[in-house]
């Protein structure tokens, strides 16, 4: 099984389910990265080290705790850092990501079938319910973080300032990669506010770094997590959201069948482009349209 990194910061209630989702999904090596809290914060940050702590079921615990408040952009990235510095390959979970009991062998399997083009998997599979083919799990173009496996290779092309945005942001390479204006509008403007505000970030540019070298992401035909932080304690998901809140979590064959394909399913990023992130009506884009048209 592969080692484990819990991000935290003061949920004491959510980091202790999570906790315990990884312990039920057979995690085993366990390390935890707790920032500091901001004025407000210190009695439930406090609270939520103490549960960490307090932890006796993995075969090793390894917790790092910031001396100050990094914020919600660079404190999860410097965790997935400190925990890749550590280890080639390993699932990464926020406070919010309730593993299913499958998700760490589905994410141990999947990393073993990492390729050129795929070297990441998510647990989480928004789509599912759409996919139609044979094989236990997919390549999707959707980098999704909710319990997720990375390589540190892969990794290393993370950049958090997204450096080269202004450059690529008029050359039509989104449109490339969505294969259509809605898809291209979306997220232009997705990245545009991740660029004007990149301290309050890190996975859109995760997003970002994923297709800028055009790679694709695996996700399970079931799905197999939870987010449970659609609430007013969460940073950016305080309301419940169709197609994102308690997505029922299923079970993988014993035999797990590897795809032939590393091609994204065009049928699932569709449907994930119309249910999830709503691309066509979103106010994002009929604001790109007005303002550019």
């Amino acid at each position: 099984m592969l080692p484990a990194l819990l991000i935290g910061y003061n949920r004491p209630n959510h980091a202790a389910r999570v906790l315990e989702s990884m312990r039920s999904a057979g995690v085993r090596e366990l390390h935890v990265a707790l920032d500091g809290p901001r004025p407000g914060d210190k009695k439930s940050c406090s609270q939520t080290r103490k549960i960490v702590e307090a932890v006796e079921w993995p075969e090793s615990l390894e917790i790092r705790v910031s001396d100050h408040n990094q914020g919600p952009g660079w404190g999860p990235r410097n965790a997935i850092e400190w925990f890749l510095d550590q280890h080639a390959v390993g699932i990464i979970c926020e406070d919010d990501t309730l593993l299913a009991s499958d998700a760490a062998r589905f994410l141990t399997l999947a990393s073993e079938d990492f390729r050129q083009d795929v070297p990441m998997a998510s647990a989480t599979s928004f789509g599912c319910s759409a996919y139609k083919g044979r094989s236990d799990y997919f390549a999707s173009r959707y980098a999704t973080t909710w319990g997720w496996a990375v390589s540190a290779d892969a990794w290393s092309n993370y950049d958090h300032t997204m450096a080269d945005w202004p450059k690529r942001r008029s050359s039509g390479w989104l449109a490339a990669v969505g294969g259509s204006r809605n898809f291209s509008e979306y997220w232009t403007n997705i990245f545009d506010m991740t660029y004007a505000d990149r301290n309050h970030y890190w996975d859109y540019q995760w997003q970002y770094a994923m297709w800028r070298q055009g790679w694709n992401c695996w996700h399970p035909r079931v799905n197999l997590a939870t987010n449970i932080g659609f609430d007013a304690a969460a940073t950016h998901t305080r309301s419940a959201r169709r197609g994102l809140t308690s997505l029922p979590a299923g079970k993988l064959r014993d035999l797990v069948v590897r795809p032939d394909s590393t091609t994204c399913d065009q049928k699932v990023d569709s449907w994930i482009d119309r249910h999830v992130y709503e691309t066509k009506r979103s106010i994002k884009g009929r604001m790109y349209r007005a303002i550019f048209d």
